[in-house]
């Protein structure tokens, strides 16, 4: 066979609608293949995409969850500093009326009750006092330390008491027990 002839034959194969259905169906298999690796890459992308957007809603959930609590704590503050300043306000408009009021009952309240405070005053000072020198003179084994733990002890209660006798007598008494807050 002859080189041109061979060309020919190979040029009207070329030309041949088979070759060209064939080589339509090639280009369009890779065509697919093609689009279908890009497809892929293309939802990798957006997993990734929504992983990133929850981690960063967590972390916006997580911040929200601290702010609230930390306006819980201001308004709770602020609550109780407001309650503080009502009671203390109550205290004070007590001072204020503690010499109002008619009548002999009154009168003779206002006349008793710094001398039974003075005598409240000097008898639990009397009886502190009484009870350190008991123990000094009974020779209490106590170490120095001890000794200043003790005394302690005993002058806040007296101080203790010396407050609740001022606040009965001077103050409006209040309906609620009040909560110790740690």
């Amino acid at each position: 066979m002859e080189p041109l002839t061979l060309l020919a034959g190979l040029g009207k194969l070329l030309g041949s609608n088979v070759v060209g259905s064939a080589l339509g169906w090639v280009g369009g298999w890779l065509q697919r293949k093609q689009d279908i690796e890009v497809k892929v890459l293309e939802l990798a992308d957006a997993e990734k995409q929504r992983a990133h957007e929850l981690a960063q809603r967590r972390i916006d959930i997580e911040i929200m969850d601290r702010e609230i609590a930390g306006r819980e704590r201001i308004a709770s503050i602020e609550t109780e500093g407001k309650i503080d300043v009502a009671q203390f306000g109550a205290i004070a408009e007590g001072y204020k009326t503690q010499f109002e009021g008619e009548g002999r009952v009154a009168a003779f309240s206002r006349f008793i009750r710094p001398f039974v405070t003075l005598w409240f005053v000097v008898a639990s000072s009397a009886l502190t006092i009484a009870v350190i020198v008991l123990a000094y003179k009974a020779n209490v084994p106590f170490t120095v330390e001890e000794w200043k733990e003790w005394i302690s002890y005993v002058l806040a209660w007296t101080m203790f008491q010396a407050g609740v006798c001022i606040g009965w007598w001077f103050a409006v008494r209040n309906s609620q027990v009040p909560q110790l807050k740690r």
